[in-house]
């Protein structure tokens, strides 16, 4: 049944990106010439892969689609007041991990197991001030076979005439992962054009376990937190006159504290998988990159340097790039 639903989630995801890539440029156009209000929601996608680097290895892939709508209502137990924001958000995605070496099927040979993560979520970004936000996640997804995110790269491959993969026989097994997870961020103005942005998170759930504390700078043209493409959060009522266009730059650094990782370690239950690997509990996560946002698009490009997430695996690079519409 799960399988299922996640079948038809991959088909919605199909159908939302065409419209997201050729429905809403033609609304824009035809609806610009009789409106400059405010736009209350967002569809956007953020595709990661590790391509430009030539590499095909560790966290190689991922897709995520989310639509975003303000709630207009206030929420008592956020303690709205004038400058309060809420944001519901339902995100759709699929991620992709596999060895260095895919070319070979012994579980010898590997430094990670191979693993496929396919879930929904639901997501609501409350901000109490302008400079200041709280996001709330929950999060249900399958790993393993029944996740097809295997039969997917293996597919891709051949469809497009790569490399065969080897080794998704040993990968993590079939299992039902449900996290939810809390993230403060906060804004801290340095300089006209300079902010710095702390941002606090702890993750629960049966996938991942873990705590982080990521530290960003940006620089030149951006807007409040709660106003910005950097939490998603550009929807409003307001017109698009009451607020600046973005481009700014940003450098990030994470740490993280890991508890337990599913697509490293397996199941926390009794569901051995035939290759898993221990977590290294420090990870560090460096980040650099571009965001540009106008009256309805915002578009980002970064790249990740992260650390070694077990102690026989390398570091890993690989460059994210995403596109958003609002309506």
């Amino acid at each position: 049944m799960i399988h299922y639903l996640f079948r038809i989630a991959g088909q919605i995801y199909g159908k939302c990106l065409f419209a997201l890539i050729i429905l809403l440029p033609v609304y824009s156009a035809l609806n610009a010439q009789f409106t400059d209000k405010g736009f209350n929601h967002e569809l956007s996608l953020v595709v990661d892969n590790d391509y430009p680097y030539m590499t095909d290895q560790y966290y190689t892939a991922g897709q995520d689609l989310h639509y975003r709508s303000l709630i207009n209502s206030r929420i008592p137990i956020f303690h709205n007041n004038d400058s309060s924001k809420t944001i519901f958000s339902f995100h759709y995605g699929n991620k992709v991990f596999t060895p260095k070496n895919v070319d070979v099927d012994d579980i010898k040979l590997m430094d990670r197991p191979y693993c496929g993560w396919n879930f929904v979520s639901l997501d609501l970004l409350n901000f109490r001030r302008k400079n200041s936000g709280n996001f709330f996640m929950l999060q249900v997804g399958l790993v393993g076979k029944q996740s097809g995110m295997g039969q997917l790269q293996l597919w891709l491959h051949q469809q497009i005439g790569l490399y065969s993969i080897y080794g998704w026989d040993s990968q993590i097994r079939n299992e039902v992962v449900v996290n939810t997870s809390v993230t403060h961020t906060q804004g801290f103005q340095l300089r006209k054009k300079i902010e710095l942005i702390s941002s606090s998170g702890a993750w629960l759930g049966t996938g991942s376990n873990k705590i982080s504390e990521e530290v960003t700078l940006r620089f030149f043209r951006f807007n409040p937190l709660s106003e910005s493409s950097f939490m998603n959060a550009n929807v409003s009522n307001e017109k698009y006159t009451s607020r600046k266009r973005e481009f700014f730059f940003f450098a990030s650094l994470e740490g993280n504290y890991v508890l337990s990782n599913i697509f490293l370690e397996g199941s926390l239950f009794n569901n051995p998988s035939p290759f898993t690997t221990p977590i290294n509990p420090w990870v560090l996560a460096r980040k650099f990159g571009v965001q540009f946002s106008s009256k309805r698009i915002s578009v980002t490009f970064s790249i990740t340097h992260l650390s070694r997430e077990n102690y026989i695996a390398s570091t890993q690079n690989y460059a994210s790039a995403s596109f958003a519409y609002r309506f």
